[in-house]
């Protein structure tokens, strides 16, 4: 467990009291940025990869893909319920 993954529990939380509700929303977020910021980042090295290569065609699949198959139908229909703002705007950033 690390901090910086925002897989641990927080003891103030703990202390103060959360629901279960709220418990498993934190767990969930950190879950779904790490894993969208994974992909993102494989899908930046594909690119890089395949305009290095001049594999124009790659490099289109690549980008396509990210934006249709991963950010749009999994990631943002995850979210949505919780919404979190700061991995999705980098993610929009970085695929525009």
């Amino acid at each position: 467990m690390s901090r910086s993954l925002g897989n641990v529990i927080d003891p103030l939380e703990v202390i103060n009291g959360i629901s279960f509700e709220g418990f498993h929303k934190s767990i969930k977020d950190g879950v779904s940025c790490q894993w969208i910021l994974s992909v993102l980042n494989r899908a930046i090295f594909k690119t890089i990869a395949g305009l290095e290569s001049y594999k124009f065609s790659n490099v289109a699949s690549t980008v396509y893909s990210w934006w249709q198959y991963q950010l749009c139908d999994v990631f943002i229909e995850a979210i949505k319920p919780f919404f979190a703002g700061d991995t999705l705007w980098l993610c929009l950033e970085n695929g525009l």
